[in-house]
């Protein structure tokens, strides 16, 4: 992924003055992009996006935002996760009551593995856990 020149300008980095100041700044842009994500998680699951009229009597709508502490790369953040009227709302950037997100390729890797001990063995468990799993995590 590139990085934006506007990030990489002097006028940007003259803000910078220790490497303390940049891990300060890249644990809030990182608990930033975790915030953006959230909200458009719950665009697709109300089906509109924040202030657009198609949300007015739907009967699930937005409900303001909760604080949550996460353990990030770059430290611990708070954020601030939305929620909905009907409070079926599962975000998957930052699941509820966990205070680490999933990384896709964590996932992967800990599903292999967990194959890989497993063997052919337990075929059918493997399969039923792998289903159920699926289900509960995308939908």
């Amino acid at each position: 992924m590139d990085i934006p020149k506007e990030l990489l300008s002097k006028e940007f980095l003259s803000q910078f003055k220790t490497e303390e100041d940049v891990s300060k700044f890249l644990t809030n842009l990182h608990a930033r992009v975790l915030e953006q994500m959230l909200e458009s998680e719950l665009d697709a699951h109300l089906f509109y996006e924040k202030h657009s009229p198609e949300g007015n009597n739907s009967g699930n709508s937005r409900n303001g935002k909760y604080s949550k502490k996460i353990q990030t790369h770059y430290g611990e953040s708070v954020i601030e996760v939305p929620r909905n009227r009907q409070g079926k709302f599962e975000p998957t950037v930052v699941p509820k009551h966990q205070s680490r997100g999933l990384s896709i390729k964590k996932l992967a890797i800990s599903l292999r593995q967990r194959d890989e001990r497993f063997g052919h063995r337990r075929r059918d468990e493997r399969d039923l856990w792998h289903n159920s799993f699926y289900f509960s995590y995308f939908y």
